[in-house]
């Protein structure tokens, strides 16, 4: 019995079919890799982004703290009295104008009397008050007081 002999059409069938499989693993490999690479490298600059959103908040939180700090500093060494409205406003105008990421500062005045048996605190029904100053636009500043 003679060796089957393959005919020249089928071995260029085979060749073809061997190299369709050879490239489709080769690009299903490059395809995976690719995929691989891409999910890293998007890791990589969401951790980025998101680093620097974190540093953005905490400057900006550590403006308003510091600017309450300075407030409460002024009230504490008495360079800033809390008996007058007009004085308080002056200063939380200032305070506003110095920081431009800060839209606005509030300060509520009241005497207080102690404390009553349930915890609330006992307030002067007289001597309230409060001073709000708001930043209308970046040049622009406002104040109220009530």
């Amino acid at each position: 019995m003679p060796s089957p002999r393959f005919t020249l059409a089928q071995f260029f069938f085979a060749a073809t079919a061997l190299a369709v499989a050879v490239i489709g693993a080769l690009l299903f490999g490059f395809l995976a890799s690719s995929h691989r690479a891409i999910l890293d490298s998007s890791e990589h600059l969401r951790a980025a982004a998101a680093e620097r959103v974190e540093a953005r908040v905490q400057a900006s939180l550590g403006e308003a703290s510091d600017l309450l700090e300075a407030i409460e500093r002024d009230v504490t060494h008495g360079s800033m009295g809390t008996d007058d409205p007009l004085r308080v406003e002056a200063r939380l105008f200032s305070a506003v104008q110095n920081a431009p990421h800060i839209a606005d500062v509030t300060l509520t005045h009241a005497v207080s009397h102690g404390f009553e048996p349930k915890g609330a605190m006992k307030l002067d029904p007289k001597g309230r008050w409060q001073v709000s100053v708001r930043a209308r636009a970046r040049a622009a500043r406002s104040s109220r007081a009530s």
